[in-house]
This record gives structure tokens, C-alpha cells and sequence, in this order.
């Protein structure tokens, strides 16, 4: 089930990196979209890793707002990821290219959805709240933009400001799949804490039998589905899916055949900052100088 719009509106709980998985079809001669979004604002979305088949007649097209990237896949390592950063503030879409017609052509992603702080605004060119005017008047994010020190990269935040609770989990299933959708795993929630979801493989099975991995978080039923047949047990997709309440890991299939999954979650202290960023808690309940770093985009 490819990324669409629905998806990103679903995501709340920033910055959450939302992977994909699918398998290509398509003749010779035309542009067969994988991801196109567009007009998602006030959402920001950053393409993140994209893994593919090594492939000389398939090339590899990328599109934000202000550039076009065209990239020849037989270049790229085969079934590897290769690191991606492109930004889309109102349109970001990706496409294969085939010079001969694509067959169960395979192609993993991830990509981050978060919402833009006063420092991404800034950097950006978006146009500014009131808010927004406010908190630049209470710090000198303005200037540290200008320096080149905000906005944060995203991995320096989460290292910096998820505080883990005690490791990240590997879970394994190395059954039969079923007929009928089966939880594998129901992971719930401490109080105090976050569970985030950070990476999922599998064994390929064959696209026919139709295996496939549904992902729900707290009240979004099947958040994420994929297909098994473009999954790689060694190479997992890295995804980063908070819950506040439960993480829950379902199989189901068209045909019985053995199946090998893994996931990762880890446990993080809810905190003060992060109960900000998820809209937990309002602008008059928070510390207002931790309200202005937080939104303005210092923490």
C-alpha cells in the first residue's frame, strides 16, 4: 500500500519516517510513479533512503519543488540503500523510467514527515504566523538560521532529545504465514514512555502468494502494509513510527508458505519536549520558554 496522501495526514507524532515497499510494473518509455505528493503544506517531507534493483535500462527520477534528479540505476548498488535528502514543501514525487518494459521491478524507501519549526520557515522562504513573529522576537533563532546552525538535522535531534529507556528489541517470526490476518505482535505502551518502531525486513516470498505486513499505531489500523516479495531479511527499511499507546505487528497471505520477519522497536521517555511536539499538551499548560525553543525549533 504506497504512500499517499492519507498517510501523511495521519502522521502527527513528528518526526516520524514512514517507509514503503513495492514492486514496479510498467511498458518502456514512461515515467511509473512510486511516491507523488503534492500539496501537503504545512507538512514538510524529506526522501530519505532509497534501495533498488542495479539496472542500466532503468533510471531513477526525483522531484521537489525546485530540482529534478535523474539517476541511472545501474550505477547504484544492487539491493542496497543509497542516502537520499530531498526536501518537498509542496510537492515531492518519484519515478522509475524503463528504456524496456519493468517486471515486479522492486524498490524500498523511507521518508520523514515533520512539522516546520520558525527555524525551517525561515530557511525555506514559508510564510511566518504571528506565532511564529513572536518567538523570533524572544530568541535568536533568526540569527543562528542566518549562521547556519538551525534548523537541526533530524538524526541529531532524536539522538540528542529521545532519551532511551533500556535498548532496542529485535523481534523474529520464522513460521507459516496465514489465510487470516494474525497478530505477531501486540507491543503496548508504558506510561511515561513512547514505543517507536525503527526498522522491518523479510524474506522475499514469491509476489503471488501475497504475503503481506500490516503495521498498526494506537488507533491507525493497517498504518503501513507491504508485500513481502520486494523485502530483503538483510537489509532492512529503516522507519521511525512513535505510539502512544500500542504497536501492533499482523501477517496475512493468499497462500500458506514459510515467512521470515524481523522488527525493531525501541522505548523512549515521554518527555516535556516531546509532549510539546506532539501536541499532548497546550501553549498555556507548557513552560513557555521550552514552548518557544521547542516550536521555534532550538530543541
Amino acid at each position: 500500500m504506497p504512500i499517499n496522501v492519507s498517510t501523511v495526514r495521519t502522521a502527527y507524532l513528528y518526526p516520524e519516517l514512514l517507509p514503503d515497499a513495492q514492486s514496479i510494473s510498467g511498458a518502456w518509455g514512461l515515467e511509473l510513479p512510486v511516491l507523488d505528493l503534492r500539496r501537503f503544506l504545512p507538512k514538510i517531507l524529506q526522501l530519505s533512503d532509497i534501495n533498488v534493483e542495479q539496472d542500466g535500462t532503468v533510471e531513477l527520477r526525483v522531484f521537489n519543488n525546485i530540482e529534478k534528479y535523474f539517476i541511472n540505476t545501474g550505477a547504484l548498488r544492487n539491493r542496497l540503500v543509497e542516502p537520499f535528502n530531498v526536501v518537498g514543501t509542496d510537492l515531492l514525487r518519484f519515478a522509475l523510467y524503463g528504456s524496456i518494459p519493468l517486471v515486479n521491478y522492486r524498490v524500498n524507501y523511507n521518508m520523514w514527515v515533520f512539522e516546520p519549526t520558525t527555524a525551517h520557515k525561515l530557511k525555506l522562504g514559508l510564510p511566518l504566523t504571528a506565532e511564529d513573529e513572536e518567538i523570533l522576537a524572544k530568541t535568536d533563532i533568526r540569527e543562528n538560521v542566518d549562521k547556519g546552525l538551525l534548523p537541526l538535522p533530524i538524526d541529531y535531534m532524536i539522538d540528542r532529545e529521545y532519551q532511551l529507556i533500556d535498548g532496542k528489541r529485535t523481534f523474529t517470526f520464522n513460521d507459516f504465514s496465514t489465510l487470516f490476518e494474525t497478530v505477531l505482535q501486540s507491543f503496548p505502551v508504558n506510561i511515561g514512555e513512547i514505543a517507536v518502531l525503527e526498522r522491518i525486513s523479510a524474506a522475499p516470498n514469491a509476489i503471488l502468494d501475497n504475503v503481506r505486513i500490516r503495521i498498526d499505531r494506537d488507533d491507525d489500523s493497517n498504518y503501513f502494509e507491504f508485500n513481502t516479495y520486494p523485502l530483503q531479511l538483510n537489509v532492512p527499511i529503516n522507519c521511525f513510527i512513535p505510539a502512544l499507546r500500542e504497536l501492533k505487528i499482523k501477517i496475512i497471505a493468499d497462500n500458506i508458505v514459510a515467512t521470515q520477519l524481523q522488527w525493531t522497536i525501541a522505548r523512549y521517555k515521554l518527555t516535556d519536549i516531546l509532549k510539546i511536539r506532539f501536541g499532548l499538551i497546550t501553549k498555556q499548560n507548557a513552560n513557555p520558554d521550552l514552548w518557544n525553543m521547542v516550536k521555534g525549533g532550538i530543541l
